[in-house]
């Protein structure tokens, strides 16, 4: 029970206005249940660092073959763009998945991995 913590606090809502626990999910009993939300922060932040670790790197590469005289400035750009585009890639991918996914428990699991900013 410790672990469940960590985990944001999705649930899902049925079409009579109910809400129920992701453990309570039968899609065959009752097929009404909606697909989450999907959280807008995270999507915001995955997106942000994505896009600053793409400029940042074509920063670097241009640098890197504008300035002789010093060429190792762009490789400060490289570092910092890598270190923003890892996350923000795998993350804006997860949320990719999560729109694609096929039914709401697939899309729970996978916004489960995804850290909640409140």
């Amino acid at each position: 029970m410790k672990d469940q913590e960590f985990y944001p606090k999705y649930s899902f809502e049925v079409s009579s206005g109910e809400e129920a626990n992701h453990n309570d999910i039968n899609l065959d009993v009752n097929p009404n249940y909606q697909f989450p939300e999907m959280p807008k922060k995270p999507l915001l932040c995955a997106c942000a660092l994505l896009l600053s670790g793409i400029v940042l790197f074509v920063l670097g590469i241009v640098e890197e073959f504008t300035n002789f005289e010093e060429p190792s400035r762009g490789i400060a750009f490289w570092v910092l763009g890598s270190l923003t585009i890892i996350p923000g890639g795998y993350f804006s991918f997860q949320y990719y998945k999560a729109y694609k996914a096929k039914t709401p428990i697939d899309r729970m699991n996978i916004l489960r991995s995804i850290p909640d900013m409140n």
